[in-house]
């Protein structure tokens, strides 16, 4: 048997965009960015009779609550 570098690079390029979305959603929960697609998944699996709020929406939230909640801020 042969190895085949070609194999392994060929397979390893098919599954770059599965990984690169993954370290994408990793980095977005490790500094608290939103993440606008989870938020659609959740509503979708667990709360299919809300609408979804549109990407801007969602991110006006995110801000609202994050930097008018008290308790989230050092002063």
């Amino acid at each position: 048997m042969r190895f085949a570098p070609y194999a392994v690079i060929l397979r390893a390029a098919k599954d770059l965009p599965v990984h690169v979305a993954r370290i994408a959603q990793v980095t977005r929960r490790v500094i608290g960015a939103p993440d606008y697609d989870a938020y659609v998944e959740h509503l979708r699996r667990c709360h299919p009779e809300c609408n979804a709020l549109s990407r801007e929406a969602f991110a006006r939230d995110v801000l609202t609550r994050r930097y008018e909640t008290p308790g989230n801020r050092c002063c």
